[in-house]
């Protein structure tokens, strides 16, 4: 899916959804790391891990740390080999079984990926120093609130500056600094490319909107 990316534009809807234009070098530069080959290129562990450790806590498929070492490890929890669908399952076309048949819910997109797509995204934060939230997979809320973050931020902003005329408090997450609005953008791009006119990227945000 990141190497999808690298041939996204700022004008690509998948990127306007979630992004302001000048927040584009941002996004090639998130891209880019993730796929580097160099020296600085993102190095983890993967490493699997029960239920009852405290890496995975319920509900969650994907964690991360870094307590114990310099190089982050990945923790694989058992609720990610419970969900079967892989990009594999399914033909890219709209088919009764097909990825590109609609509604195109976000939620519904190969969970697996996107949960590991999002705690690299975070690693490569917390590396400079950015400090995220905590995410759970199964927050649809979530995944809806990432489509719509671009469009609530500038409001948000304006109400957070009049009521913070001393910058005191936090101001809301610019579109740049939320790991699911990369996430979204990212998977969202990757079935535009495979479904084509199939697919109905506006759907993604209108039919998550409905079911959450």
């Amino acid at each position: 899916m990141t190497s999808e990316a690298e041939s996204m534009t700022r004008d690509h809807p998948a990127f306007a959804r979630y992004f302001f234009r000048e927040d584009f070098p941002s996004f090639k530069d998130m891209v880019q790391s993730l796929n580097s080959r160099s020296s600085e290129a993102l190095k983890f562990n993967v490493q699997c891990a029960d239920y009852g450790q405290r890496p995975c806590p319920p509900n969650q498929w994907i964690t991360i740390d870094r307590s114990s070492s310099s190089i982050y490890t990945i923790y694989v929890c058992p609720n990610t080999f419970n969900f079967k669908v892989t990009l594999a399952s399914k033909p890219f076309d709209s088919s009764e079984n097909g990825w590109c048949r609609p509604p195109h819910l976000l939620k519904d997109y190969v969970p697996q990926a996107r949960a590991l797509l999002s705690r690299m995204i975070r690693i490569r934060f917390q590396m400079k120093g950015i400090k995220t939230g905590d995410y759970n997979e199964n927050d649809v809320t979530l995944l809806t609130a990432a489509g719509h973050l671009k469009s609530k931020y500038t409001t948000l902003l304006a109400q957070w500056e009049q009521t913070h005329p001393h910058q005191q408090g936090s101001p809301p997450v610019r579109p740049s600094l939320n790991p699911e609005s990369y996430v979204a953008s990212i998977v969202e791009f990757f079935f535009t490319r495979k479904c084509g006119k199939d697919f109905d990227p506006q759907e993604i945000i209108r039919s998550s909107t409905k079911s959450s």
